[in-house]
């Protein structure tokens, strides 16, 4: 599944500001090992070079389109984070479960075909 589907799935509306940058962040995170990321020091920075924006813009628009997730399709998050959700996720905590259940999707799409194959 593309980052933009799942993002679209969620409920943000590609009018929402924040959609192409909480794509762009979400892709950006698919590439960094958990622990090794800073959202503040390597995203916001990286996505709003690429938009020709802030760091600080970009903060505020994805806060915009997490709540949008929030609000529009709850289910799916819970989904996604693995377990009931009682509260909106951060952005950071937003940005890395939904960065770790795209990984885990690939992983398990690359291999169940492998498994397949050696039937």
């Amino acid at each position: 599944m593309r980052t933009k589907d799942l993002v679209k799935l969620l409920g943000v509306n590609l009018k929402v500001k924040g959609f192409y940058y909480v794509v762009s962040a979400i892709d950006l995170a698919r590439a960094f090992p958990e622990e090794s990321i800073l959202i503040t020091k390597d995203v916001y920075p990286r996505v709003a070079s690429k938009f020709q924006t802030t760091s600080t813009g970009v903060e505020h628009a994805i806060r915009t389109a997490v709540n949008t997730a929030w609000i529009n399709n709850k289910e799916m998050l819970d989904k996604i984070a693995g377990y009931k959700l009682f509260y909106r996720p951060s952005n950071k905590e937003f940005i890395m479960m939904t960065a770790s259940y795209l990984n885990e999707l690939d992983f398990l799409k690359k291999n169940s075909s492998t498994i397949l194959n050696k039937r």
